[in-house]
């Protein structure tokens, strides 16, 4: 699969437990359980290796959201992938969502300063439906020119 050279995705992590977490230099995050929606860009060639970086729970801790995805209590399911979406509006439209809310402010963000957060609380009670929540709102909302699945 070749990828658009403007691609963003939404990636789903599960929080199975309760916990506060070290997240770099933002300090220490409270975490809820529940499925949360990270928002990034995969401007690459192939965007679905981004995504598949999010799966491994053993990786160079880079990123705050990495410090949330190696924890053993969070499941990464997989993401959407967005061709000729930015990042940008997927934020925007995430924010636009009934059910999907901001989490805490400046977690995977730092990059873009007019973000409050790049992770959303997501109000469901299981991955599938989550998943097929987020592809119908966000079909509807961007119209992409490709969505990819990719599943952990």
């Amino acid at each position: 699969m070749l990828g658009s050279s403007v691609n963003a995705y939404v990636a789903l992590l599960q929080v199975m437990n309760d916990a506060v977490v070290r997240v770099g230099s933002l300090g220490y995050v409270r975490l809820g359980r529940g499925f949360l929606a990270y928002v990034g860009s995969a401007n690459i060639r192939r965007p679905y290796l981004r995504v598949l970086r999010h799966c491994r729970k053993r990786k160079r801790v880079r990123w705050h959201i990495d410090y949330i995805t190696v924890r053993g209590d969070v499941r990464v399911w997989g993401a959407l992938i967005l061709s000729g979406v930015t990042e940008e509006e997927v934020y925007n439209a995430l924010l636009g969502i009934k059910g999907v809310e901001p989490y805490v402010k400046g977690l995977g963000c730092s990059d873009s300063v007019s973000h409050v957060t790049h992770v959303f609380q997501v109000g469901c009670s299981g991955w599938v439906e989550c998943i097929n929540y987020l592809v119908k709102q966000l079909m509807h909302a961007l119209r992409p020119v490709l969505v990819e699945l990719v599943v952990c």
